[in-house]
């Protein structure tokens, strides 16, 4: 019998209160909210609140909760990244200021419009054949499918107990992925088998880890936003390398 150790998540919606509030406590540290818009996310209304019901119940936000998403979005503007707060947005999915954006563009290193431009070359009829892609029940190609695609029960959504996973693989937010690795590991007793430390990428720190025997490797990479691979190359290839090759994570500097 072949049992499951690592059940791989990517954004796994596991508990409301642990998973979404967890929003506004990111937001408030990384100073893009006031400490008096962060105290009505938490106390008037909260994201775990805005979600039960403008998607759960699939109903008009209370009044309350209309205000501090309003006051949230204002604060936070439209010209922030959402996957990573310290890059600049692609203008030309904002405003038509393309010569503002040829010269950003051109003096970055990193392709803030990489987005745009993967969702333009996925929707082109020769990338699709060369693919063998077919449009099933959608128009056009999306980075991530809405709930009338794939059908979820929202009902039974945010309720997991720990003892129901044996690991997890991959948690997007470090503050709700510290709380899921208490969560898991403590409960478990999971057994500590590489201490917390530093790995590295070259001559660079690349981030911390700490391994639970064959059960969970817990990973923190330095730099990266919501999307590993496009804000942190190098280091996401190097882990996922090592995960792959069942090889730990290098603890030396290399060349």
């Amino acid at each position: 019998m072949l049992e499951l150790l690592c059940l791989q998540t990517g954004n796994p919606l596991l508990d409301f209160n642990t998973d979404l509030n967890s929003k506004a406590e990111y937001l408030w540290s990384h100073g893009l909210i006031s400490d008096g818009t962060f105290e009505i996310a938490t106390s008037v209304c909260n994201y775990s609140q805005i979600y039960r019901q403008s998607v759960i119940q699939n109903a008009p936000l209370s009044p309350d909760c209309t205000a501090v998403n309003n006051q949230v979005h204002t604060k936070v503007s439209k010209f922030i990244n959402n996957y990573d707060v310290s890059l600049d947005v692609c203008l030309s999915s904002i405003v038509a200021q393309s010569q503002m954006l040829d010269q950003l563009q051109n003096t970055e290193k990193l392709d803030v419009c990489v987005e745009d431009e993967t969702y333009t070359y996925f929707n082109q009829p020769d990338v699709q054949d060369a693919l063998h892609a077919q449009l099933i029940g959608v128009e056009n190609w999306t980075m991530c499918s809405n709930r009338n695609v794939i059908k979820y029960e929202m009902k039974k959504s945010g309720n997991t107990n720990a003892s129901s996973f044996r690991c997890t693989c991959k948690l997007w937010n470090l503050d709700f992925g510290l709380q899921w690795r208490s969560r898991f590991c403590y409960p478990l007793a999971l057994k500590t088998t590489i201490p917390y430390r530093v790995w590295f990428e070259k001559k660079q720190v690349a981030g911390w880890t700490q391994v639970y025997g064959d059960v969970l490797s817990f990973t923190i990479v330095r730099g990266v936003g919501h999307e590993a691979p496009i804000t942190q190359p190098m280091k996401s290839l190097l882990l996922f390398s090592s995960f792959v090759g069942g090889k730990p994570l290098p603890k030396e500097l290399s060349h």
